[in-house]
């Protein structure tokens, strides 16, 4: 935001020079959201697990994010995830080329968390687009959560926003069905 700021500062100098510059608009603050591929039962909240059980018996510890936002202007994303308990942080850069968008035009970034949020999940790797959402059955014990900021950048300019959701943290999940896509 303080690079914003500069930036129009400069406009309305050089403004006074007959030259005009106009700020790009990079990410819209209140347009961050965060969810998971797991929906929680009964409660419709995106939810991620240590560890996920299901139905056939074979389970998994990859937890997938996906963070929509509405921007322009911008080159490459960075989406940091910090754990609201330990304060660790997970950060993965990427560029505009490799979002997706949802149907609602806004921008997607999926992301595959790592152990320093989620401390069972597996490294950060590639993700397939034709994400799966499953609602899930929840253990009681809630370990933590985590939010995101989302920073976009274009050439030496940049602008963040963080989301104002959080994701709850379980250590177990039990698959009970598919959900409808979001996206």
């Amino acid at each position: 935001m303080k690079r914003i700021a500069a930036v129009a500062a400069l406009g309305v100098t050089l403004a006074s020079c007959n030259v005009v510059v106009v700020p790009p608009d990079y990410v819209n603050n209140d347009s961050v959201r965060l969810r998971t591929t797991y929906i929680q039962q009964g409660t419709n909240a995106y939810v991620a697990c240590d560890r996920t059980l299901f139905s056939d018996g074979t389970s998994t510890t990859q937890n997938i994010v996906v963070a929509e936002f509405a921007g322009s202007g911008f080159d490459l994303v960075t989406l940091e995830l910090t754990g609201d308990i330990s304060q660790s942080k997970s950060v993965k850069q990427f560029n505009r080329a490799d979002l997706r968008t949802s149907s609602r035009g806004n921008f997607l970034i999926d992301y595959v968390i790592d152990s320093s949020v989620l401390p069972a999940s597996v490294s950060p790797q590639d993700v397939d687009i034709n994400l799966r959402y499953r609602y899930v059955n929840t253990s009681n014990v809630q370990r933590g959560r985590f939010n995101g900021k989302v920073t976009v950048s274009s050439g030496s300019a940049s602008d963040s926003a963080t989301s104002q959701n959080y994701i709850p943290v379980y250590t177990s999940c039990v698959a009970t069905g598919d959900a409808v896509s979001p996206d």
